[in-house]
């Protein structure tokens, strides 16, 4: 998910950090969501960020890429050297 401003980031935060386990980068304004249901994952993010009223840009489903591996296990987004992908899932705002 990728929020259009750092108040609709939080919005998405606080919507969804309780029913799913969240990986956000702030700099990025994204909200990552493991999918190993995938469509399954996919429609219960969805019907979540529906119920919470904050509008998105875009929803996708999508494979974890190397910056998600790295965020997952520093809990910081990679630094501009660093390598990037755009295979992952993700809501955007």
């Amino acid at each position: 998910m990728v929020a259009v401003d750092g108040r609709g980031l939080q919005g998405l935060i606080d919507a969804l950090s309780g029913p799913f386990d969240l990986s956000v980068s702030r700099e990025r304004r994204t909200v990552s969501v493991p999918a190993p249901r995938e469509i399954d994952d996919l429609a219960a993010v969805a019907a979540a960020v529906r119920s919470s009223g904050i509008p998105v840009d875009e929803i996708a489903l999508r494979r974890p890429t190397l910056d998600d591996a790295f965020l997952a296990l520093t809990g910081q987004a990679p630094t501009a050297d660093g390598p990037a992908n755009d295979d992952l899932v993700e809501v955007a705002s």
